[in-house]
């Protein structure tokens, strides 16, 4: 995870100098570039964590531990499908706050509270194990759903009022 946060941070100090030069194309495309890269790193950890789970798991608790084994394998499953999930919301998350916004990003760390709350109240009952190791994926889409709105939206009223208008005077 510490890569794909890495990526946002990255994202938050090349946004907040775009944004201090008034060079708003280029925070448009150090999004979309920025993206790819951390998709295709959470896509690499997704499948790394799925196909090596077990091995690394048994360094932790032992190769015959295979019950535990079977579970940790279980939660990172459910987890590295969903980490292309987690990437964008660091991603979004650190551009708004480049943009010198803290309310959105405040209300997802909130929703991500809600999600794994949630999860526990809801789905535990419900999916015994697998509702716990939902909770992360539950809540990062909990949390990348008002950062994407809010990133999307303010990204819309930039190139109205800015990039349209670099545009359009040449």
């Amino acid at each position: 995870m510490m890569p794909m946060m890495s990526f946002g941070i990255a994202m938050a100090a090349y946004t907040a100098q775009n944004y201090g030069a008034r060079k708003f194309h280029r925070i448009g495309e150090g999004v979309r570039k920025c993206s790819y890269m951390s998709l295709a790193f959470a896509v690499a950890a997704g499948a790394g964590l799925i196909a090596f789970g077990p091995s690394l798991l048994a360094l932790f608790v032992g190769a015959g531990e295979r019950e535990v084994i079977s579970l940790g394998h279980e939660y990172l499953i459910v987890n590295g499908v969903c980490y292309w999930i987690l990437s964008l919301l660091f991603i979004f998350r650190y551009t708004l706050q480049g943009l010198g916004q803290s309310v959105v990003p405040t209300i997802a760390g909130i929703m991500e509270l809600l999600m794994r709350a949630g999860a526990a109240i809801f789905l535990v009952g419900w999916l015994g194990y697998l509702g716990a190791c939902l909770a992360n994926p539950m809540a990062w889409i909990g949390s990348c759903v008002p950062l994407a709105i809010a990133f999307f939206w303010t990204w819309r009223g930039f190139k109205k009022r800015y990039i349209d208008v670099e545009e359009a005077q040449g």
